[in-house]
């Protein structure tokens, strides 16, 4: 089996062609070192200490920032080599390689049979790019995205087999065309056509996309005949975020004489995502239960662990915001949201939430107070979890909007 990371040689080489002489040459070193990722980060700090070229020296420095933006906000890129490889130990090896909540894949699925076996050569390819080949290769299994993680489970392909566009951390899936005609009979036979293309849009698991409107702006939709099918008065789209995924639909305007095919269908969506996080981390539920870290305007508190049973564990944490003051409040709740809490056994595997977050009234006004159950009984195939040990709760306190073009070709005209 050959792990995802290039030789010390061949890094080098890249950091040395960023002086070279020829601009295409430097252009592809810096793509290459940048979506090679946070494992030549010190490697390209010790380039950057001794460089006496000027231009090396800018795009050094350009690749470390780009390299800690794209640590959140980018792509997870998976280089691999597994042949006839058990499917658990290619997951295992992706999660090596990935930020945040891990990809999970259930054994039990086969019935404790021997699971399917994968081929996979990947050279720093987006995460979402291997799992649909690995969903593809296998047959019977399909993505199933949670906030929580991702899920390869049995299923019929909605998500990993339909036409797609993997941009960065996104996976946009084509779900479906439609076009509907309707005569309102009791409106002097008025007649609409309703035309449109449904996606389903999922960010990576690490990803941590905030409360709040997302933004669909279609650029272009041409069949093969040439049709431009963009409505006349075309305007952006809006739709609820907050979620690892979620749908929305592009309105289309059908030719008088239509193509087979539609051809391009590009737009780009613009959300809201976390782009910094503080974590508060419990170790010594006895003594340290009830401590808080202020992050900003609001103070964070791990309030209780509950052992329920020999193998669930309750945990409530509370969140303060300035007392009067409902922007402050308003704000307090998408952090909420979009916080990531998590229980790890003393070997540092994490154990399933399997219900929440809730969130209950409290007499504060300005206190926030949230609920989670989490079972270390409950398994993806991997050994299961010990006791609970560790309890991470992880605050996003800083955001940005961004912007993740898409394009799909030749999708079906209905």
């Amino acid at each position: 089996m050959g792990v995802g990371r290039p030789a010390a040689p061949e890094s080098q080489i890249l950091i040395a062609q960023l002086a070279d002489d020829s601009f295409a040459v430097r252009e592809r070193a810096q793509q290459e070192l940048i979506e090679t990722g946070e494992a030549l980060v010190e490697s390209i700090k010790a380039a950057l200490a001794i460089s006496t070229d000027e231009e090396q020296r800018q795009r050094l420095d350009s690749i470390l920032k780009q390299i800690s933006e794209d640590a959140v906000l980018g792509a997870s890129r998976i280089t691999l080599s597994m042949r006839d490889a058990p499917l658990d130990e290619v997951v295992a090896e992706i999660n090596r390689q990935v930020r945040g909540a891990p990809v999970r894949y259930a054994r039990d699925n086969w019935n404790k049979l021997p699971g399917p076996r994968v081929t996979l050569e990947a050279r720093r390819q987006p995460l979402w790019a291997v799992l649909r080949e690995i969903c593809t290769q296998v047959g019977t299994l399909d993505i199933s995205p949670g906030d929580d993680g991702v899920r390869l489970s049995l299923g019929c392909g909605a998500l990993s087999r339909a036409p797609a566009s993997v941009s960065g951390p996104m996976l946009i899936v084509a779900s479906r065309i439609a076009h509907q005609k309707t005569v309102e009979l009791a409106q002097g036979l008025h007649r609409t056509s309703d035309f449109a293309v449904h996606f389903t849009a999922i960010a990576e698991p690490k990803l941590k996309v905030m409360p709040g409107a997302a933004t669909v702006r279609l650029k272009s939709a041409l069949d093969d005949l040439g049709n431009n099918m963009l409505p006349q008065g075309h305007v952006d789209e809006t739709y609820g975020g907050g979620s690892p995924f979620w749908s929305f639909q592009s309105k289309l305007a059908y030719p008088a004489t239509p193509g087979r095919v539609i051809q391009r269908i590009s737009g780009e969506i613009t959300f809201n995502a976390a782009s910094r996080f503080e974590t508060i981390e419990l170790t010594d539920w006895i003594n340290q239960r009830g401590s808080f870290e202020r992050f900003g305007d609001f103070d964070f508190v791990i309030q209780r662990v509950t052992a329920l049973g020999d193998s669930r564990y309750e945990v409530t944490v509370a969140a303060v915001a300035p007392a009067n003051d409902p922007d402050a409040y308003n704000r307090l709740q998408q952090v909420l949201y979009a916080a990531d809490l998590r229980v790890f056994d003393a070997q540092g595997r994490a154990i399933f939430r399997t219900a929440g977050p809730s969130f209950a009234p409290t007499d504060r006004s300005n206190l926030i107070e949230m609920t989670s159950i989490f079972d270390r009984s409950i398994s993806d195939g991997r050994p299961a979890p010990g006791e609970a040990s560790t309890i991470a709760w992880r605050v996003p306190v800083e955001t940005r909007l961004i912007t993740v073009p898409f394009e799909l070709n030749n999708l079906p005209m209905p």
